[in-house]
């Protein structure tokens, strides 16, 4: 059966033409055809193709071969074409060739013209076939082109164990380090010179030794264009001969900054919950005992005259109970164990009226500088955990200055952009802010002080001196409030640390008015519950001192026990300790209640945790009084609970 095929004659003769159609149909085509002689022609037959093979004469008085094979290249067109000459000379039939024809066949054996169009015809499908190939292969080049460029990593090649030597790298290492390949394959050194001093001795010892193991992996920090350390993994291996011996070294270098990041808050994380655990298993006893400390203190320096020669180690007692206080509220703090109060503040009306507590604390050799932004937005936070970010701030800065100096506060609104370095070896969330800097002209810190000043138990300061809890517990609070922490020091040019709190658009309230005095609605009858004797004698006494009655209970069943003995006067308050042997303050204030409805309940606590004083539960309470307390604030806590409760006239 004949073959189908469409063939386009470039031919002025017709009867040549016809005699090329015959020979055709006479090596098995059935041709189907159109003749055209000029360029105009031709290019108006390629519009109506597809044609699948082109017989061109050689010269023709207005047209020819060679520019008939423009025409089709520059129209994109792949077909195969065989000239059909009368007189064609060697030379000739070598040009027309190289120019792009498939074959020649001269007009004087047109035998030759089947067997050459068939064989055209098969070149051009195994060309077609492997144009496919070849397509196929750059698509799947583009491809991973596209996957490796998307990567953390870039691909390198380099003399075995010299990764300075690079020979050839992937492109996509711009967009990792921000300076182009060519530096780092014909810039000798230049690898190497952008390492960590710290991490540069492990590089150079793993590829070193490359040869030998075969492979090597090394994690250090390199300083991008942009003059951040970044964390990259490079791990090499390398390619032998065909004798063995190493040839090349392959490698990949992958940014691990992420993975780090992740690693370090990681073990941040461990460590706080390893404090968190002590700090909660000892806070209650632990506050307990202060308590009683300070109470007695209190009241021991109360019955005191002032030319008493006791009072002066008295004092001192007291003092030693409150910086175990603090620091227990540290701990507490910076594991996240303390439940934060927060609420709409005016930063500046807190750092304003801690002035006078700054100014005292920090001494007369260091000179004092504030400077408050007007118009600042309020923040929301807890009032006691911003004083002590303060205080600790403070604090660090007047031990920074020895020798005196200066020491700044500065509130004001701010922006961070993205990838903005914290001074730890971080980057900053990008945002706005209402910053607090505290900023002294100190002694400074070196680079490798300042990425470990965050962690806990970390000092610079001589044993006795610190606990290495201050901006371990600035951190965390801040953290907690949802801001973060920057600081920009160096060794002799001092320390300046920014704290970044998220704006708030509420209002914050008023100046808190003047606590009710203790003594005036000293009266009514207090059932107390605590089962520390030391502390239930305590609180009892410093009750009754003030003119309460009071009935002392060991554990929430006997004060339960005692309601049905109620005497003629009615409980005017019920005051708990929260965690007691057996039944907890909780369930005991749910029950009192149920009792005694309209009867307020002020739960002590040493320590509970961050659920417990929340929903429901809290609920329970009119109150919460936290140990260690001293008898003063105990006092004006019970005052405030019983004024709240009392009816409205």
């Amino acid at each position: 059966m004949p073959t189908p095929l469409r063939v386009l004659l470039v031919e002025d003769s017709e009867d040549d033409a016809a005699i090329e159609v015959l020979e055709l149909r006479r090596a098995g085509f059935e041709p189907e055809w159109r003749r055209v002689d000029t360029r105009e022609e031709m290019i108006a037959a390629l519009a109506e193709g597809p044609w699948e093979v082109v017989l061109c004469d050689h010269a023709m008085p207005s047209f020819n071969s060679e520019r008939a094979v423009e025409v089709l290249r520059e129209r994109g067109l792949d077909i195969p074409v065989i000239i059909v000459s009368g007189v064609m000379g060697e030379d000739t039939a070598v040009e027309a060739l190289r120019t792009g024809a498939a074959d020649y066949v001269l007009k004087g054996n047109l035998r030759r013209l089947g067997p050459a169009v068939a064989r055209a015809l098969r070149e051009e499908v195994e060309r077609r076939r492997l144009r496919e190939v070849e397509e196929g292969l750059r698509r799947n080049l583009d491809r991973q082109r596209m996957i490796l460029g998307t990567l953390p990593l870039a691909l390198y090649t380099a003399a075995p164990g010299e990764p300075q030597g690079t020979t050839w790298i992937s492109r996509n290492v711009e967009r990792l380090s921000g300076f182009p390949a060519s530096r780092f394959t014909e810039e000798a050194g230049f690898w190497e010179s952008r390492v960590h001093p710290e991490d540069l001795p492990t590089l150079q010892k793993s590829f070193r030794g490359i040869a030998a193991a075969g492979a090597a992996a090394v994690e250090y920090r390199w300083r991008t264009a942009d003059g951040r350390w970044r964390w990259f993994l490079d791990h090499a291996i390398v390619a032998v001969d065909a004798e063995g011996r190493p040839a090349e070294m392959l490698g990949v270098w992958l940014d691990i900054t992420d993975r780090k990041v992740l690693e370090r808050q990681f073990q941040e994380s461990q460590k706080m919950e390893i404090v968190g655990r002590l700090a909660g298993g000892v806070a209650h006893d632990f506050n307990n005992l202060l308590t009683v400390i300070l109470g007695y203190s209190e009241l021991v320096l109360g019955g005191l005259p002032p030319e008493s020669p006791h009072r002066t180690s008295v004092t001192e007692i007291r003092r030693a109970g409150e910086r175990a206080a603090s620091l227990t509220r540290q701990l507490l703090a910076f594991s996240r164990r303390q439940v934060l109060e927060l609420k709409a503040l005016d930063l500046n009306r807190v750092v304003g009226e801690m002035e006078r507590m700054i100014r005292r604390l920090i001494g007369e050799d260091v000179r004092f500088e504030t400077t408050l932004a007007p118009g600042l937005r309020a923040i929301r936070a807890d009032p006691g955990q911003v004083e002590q970010v303060v205080l600790n701030l403070v604090v660090n800065a007047r031990d920074a200055m020895p020798e005196g100096g200066t020491l700044a506060l500065r509130t004001e609104a701010a922006a961070t952009a993205e990838g903005e370095e914290d001074g730890f070896g971080g980057v900053l969330r990008a945002g706005s802010w209402v910053s607090l800097s505290v900023s002294d002209t100190g002694v400074g810190m070196d680079e490798p002080t300042r990425r470990r000043i965050l962690e806990p138990f970390f000092t610079t300061k001589s044993a006795g001196k610190g606990t290495g809890l201050g901006l371990a517990t600035v951190h965390s609070i801040v953290h907690q409030s949802g801001g973060q922490i920057a600081v920009r020091s160096e060794p002799g040019r001092g320390t300046s640390f920014r704290v970044l709190l998220p704006p708030t658009d509420e209002v914050p309230a008023g100046a808190e008015p003047p606590p009710p005095a203790a003594a005036a609605p000293a009266a009514g009858l207090v059932l107390l519950v605590e089962d520390d004797p030391a502390i239930r004698e305590l609180v009892a006494e410093s009750l009754r001192s003030a003119g309460y009655r009071v009935r002392a209970a060991v554990s929430a069943e006997t004060a339960l026990a005692l309601l049905p003995e109620e005497p003629r006067e009615p409980i005017a308050l019920l005051l708990t300790d929260l965690v007691l042997q057996g039944m907890n303050g909780f369930e005991l204030a749910r029950r009192f209640r149920l009792q005694r409805p309209g009867v307020p309940v002020l739960g002590m606590t040493g320590y509970i945790d961050r659920g417990s004083l929340e929903g429901p539960l809290r609920a329970a309470m009119d109150g919460i009084l936290r140990k260690p307390f001293s008898p003063d604030v105990l006092l004006r806590r019970v005052a405030e609970v019983l004024a709240a409760a009392r009816p409205r006239g």
